[in-house]
């Protein structure tokens, strides 16, 4: 399949390109999208790059940690067929990097805690949550998203969370 996208796209480069401009190109390079196995690797390779400035910048250890559903959801949110993942690293900031920031800012999180990032089961954002190692306490600290922070979100998504 492969080879007959690549024809395809020489061709139509050949239709609509000048014969001299043609001659002049050593070689045409064809990008396949990315494949999900694919988009997986950037996005651990990203979720790291991030953990280590989270490490390096914070105070006190954090780790996070983010759920199958919270992948799904950033790459979701970070790629498309057109540009493949080039908006993955702007998403990444955007729903986990900014939360994370605010939560470190506030004083939200403690020595000791692991962040554990989830989808939120009915907005259109990611769940912040708190798990503490010494008593496995898991606490909804915030949303990321259109009711980031309020009271009220945070109460539905918990109730939304134990019917689970």
């Amino acid at each position: 399949m492969h080879e007959k996208v690549e024809k395809t796209a020489v061709e139509a480069a050949r239709r609509k390109s000048h014969l001299s401009f043609m001659n002049r190109l050593d070689k045409i390079v064809v990008f396949h999208p990315l494949e999900r196995e694919e988009l997986d690797e950037v996005l651990e390779i990203e979720l790291s790059n991030v953990q280590k400035r989270v490490s390096d910048a914070a105070t006190r250890p954090l780790l996070f940690r983010i759920t199958e559903e919270g992948r799904a959801f950033l790459l979701h949110e970070g790629t498309d067929q057109r540009y493949g993942a080039r908006h993955l690293k702007r998403a990444i900031e955007r729903h986990v990097v900014y939360p994370i920031a605010r939560l470190l800012a506030t004083a939200q999180l403690h020595e000791g805690d692991v962040l554990v990032i989830d989808r939120h089961p009915a907005d259109k954002a990611l769940a912040f949550l708190r798990d503490r190692k010494d008593g496995l306490q898991i606490q909804a600290l915030f949303l990321a998203g259109r009711h980031a922070g309020s009271t009220c979100a945070r109460k539905r998504w918990r109730e939304r969370r134990s019917e689970k």
